[in-house]
C-alpha cells in the first residue's frame, strides 16, 4: 500500500508541475503583464493572425513575441509613449483607447462621435495627436492634439483645417513640429500627397517634399534631422528619407514588394518597416542608409504599423 501512494504521490507532482509550467508558458507568450510590459527597443504591431487584427510585441534581436490584444475588436495604429508605460490605438469602432502595457487595462478616451484615426504620442507622453475624418458634407481628415493633466485628458485642440485632407501626424523630437501628409486628388496624376511640416507655436506651414507623387507616413528620426516615409515616387512603394530642413531626399528600399509604415530604432541607426517581400506583409528593418535587410516577424500573416518603442 505505502508504494501505490508513494507512486499516486509522484504521479500528482508530476501533473502540478506539468500544469505549472503551461501556466507559465501561456503568460509568457500571451500576457502583458507576465511579460514585464512594453520597453525601449520592443517594436509594438498589428496583425491580422487568426483572421483577427491585435496588438502584437517582438523584441527585434530576440524575436521574443508576445500578443497585447485579445478582444473581437479590430485593433489597429498602435503608438507608444516614450518609455513604453502607455500604448494608444484604434479599436473597434474608430475609436482610440489607451492601455497600459503593464497590466493591459484599457480606457476608451473621451471624444466626440467619429471617426479617428493614426494616434501618436509627443516626446513629452503627456500629449497625444491624432487624425478625425469625416464623410459629411464631403471627405475630410483633420489633425487634433488632446493633452493630459493628471488622470484627466483636456478638450481637444485643432491643429489642422480642412482643406486640405492631413493626415499621418508625426511630433518632432523637441515636440516643436508636426510633419504629415497633404492630401489631394489630381485629375491626371491620381493620389498626390505631400509631407508638410507645421510649427506647433506659429502654426506656419512649409512644403518638405516636392515628388508629385503618393508620398506620407512620415516620422521623424531621433535627432530631428530627416524624417523616413512611404512614397512611389519612382514607380513603387519604397521607404525614403528626406533632410529636414533642406529637403534632399534618398531612396533606402528597392524590392519590386511594397515596403512601407517606417518607424526609427531609438538611436537611429536602424528602422522598421512592412514589407510583402517573403510573400506576406511582415515587419522588416534595415540600417539608416538602406542595407542590411533583417526579416523580423514570421506570422506568415498580414502584419501594420511598427511602432519601435523609444
Amino acid at each position: 500500500m505505502k508504494n501505490v501512494h508513494t507512486h499516486n504521490g509522484l504521479q500528482a507532482a508530476k501533473a502540478m508541475a506539468i500544469l505549472a509550467c503551461a501556466f507559465l508558458a501561456f503568460c509568457a507568450l500571451c500576457s502583458p503583464a507576465c511579460a514585464g510590459g512594453v520597453k525601449t527597443g520592443d517594436i509594438v504591431f498589428a496583425a491580422n493572425a487568426q483572421d483577427q487584427w491585435n496588438l502584437w510585441v517582438i523584441e527585434p534581436e530576440t524575436k521574443y513575441l508576445s500578443q497585447l490584444t485579445r478582444t473581437t475588436q479590430t485593433e489597429r495604429f498602435p503608438a507608444v509613449s516614450p518609455g513604453g508605460k502607455h500604448i494608444a490605438y484604434v479599436s473597434g469602432r474608430k475609436q482610440i483607447r489607451i492601455m497600459d502595457s503593464l497590466t493591459g487595462e484599457a480606457d476608451t478616451v473621451n471624444l466626440p462621435l467619429g471617426i479617428y484615426a493614426q494616434p501618436t504620442w509627443a516626446p513629452a507622453g503627456f500629449e497625444l495627436a491624432f487624425v478625425e475624418y469625416t464623410a459629411v458634407p464631403a471627405d475630410a481628415a483633420e489633425i487634433f492634439s488632446i493633452k493630459k493633466e493628471g488622470d484627466i485628458f483636456r478638450l481637444p485642440e485643432k491643429i489642422t483645417k480642412f482643406p486640405p485632407m492631413m493626415t499621418f501626424p508625426s511630433y518632432s523630437p523637441d515636440g516643436k513640429l508636426m510633419a504629415c501628409a497633404s492630401f489631394k486628388r489630381d485629375p491626371v496624376l491620381g493620389v498626390i500627397e505631400e509631407i508638410i511640416v507645421i510649427d506647433l507655436k506659429t502654426g506656419s506651414q512649409s512644403q518638405l517634399t516636392h515628388d508629385g507623387a503618393d508620398s506620407f507616413f512620415p516620422v521623424w528620426s531621433p535627432d530631428g534631422s530627416k524624417l523616413a516615409y512611404t512614397s512611389n515616387l519612382e514607380g513603387n512603394f519604397d521607404i525614403w528619407a528626406v533632410s529636414y530642413p533642406k529637403g534632399e531626399k534618398t531612396r533606402l528600399t528597392r524590392s519590386p514588394s511594397y515596403d512601407g509604415e517606417p518607424s526609427w530604432s531609438p538611436d537611429g541607426s536602424r528602422i522598421a518597416f512592412i514589407s510583402s517581400r517573403s510573400g506576406h506583409r511582415e515587419i522588416w528593418t534595415i540600417d539608416a542608409g538602406g542595407a542590411d535587410s533583417r526579416q523580423v516577424t514570421e506570422l506568415k500573416s498580414t502584419c501594420s504599423h511598427p511602432c519601435w518603442v523609444k
